[in-house]
């Protein structure tokens, strides 16, 4: 059984372009890419099967959005997961760029 920390401990795969969360050798991921008005697009989010269904997506992808609130960094959600979750949680919608509809 894969025990599932309480503290997202993820990484800046700069060379991969996605943000990483590996929980027993498994991986959880975020893809993005640096969009030129200084934001960021993510673009796909993606968890090993052995994680699924343990809630690992939606704590990654709060644990990024609490780091891009603290560091102003505005966000395109290209991904329908991360998508969805904005929708889920209107109080990160102050991240998404304003060319972009949530």
């Amino acid at each position: 059984m894969i025990n599932i920390p309480d503290t997202v401990n993820w990484i800046d795969n700069k060379e991969a372009h996605q943000y990483e969360w590996w929980i027993d050798g498994y991986l959880a991921k975020v893809e993005y890419r640096h969009m030129r008005q200084g934001g960021i697009a993510l673009t796909h989010t993606e968890t090993a099967p052995e994680l699924e269904g343990k809630g690992v997506a939606g704590k990654l992808v709060k644990a990024l959005l609490d780091h891009f609130t603290a560091e102003k960094i505005q966000i395109w959600p290209y991904c329908p997961y991360v998508y969805a979750y904005l929708q889920r949680h209107p109080e990160y919608k102050a991240l998404v760029h304003p060319e972009f509809t949530v």
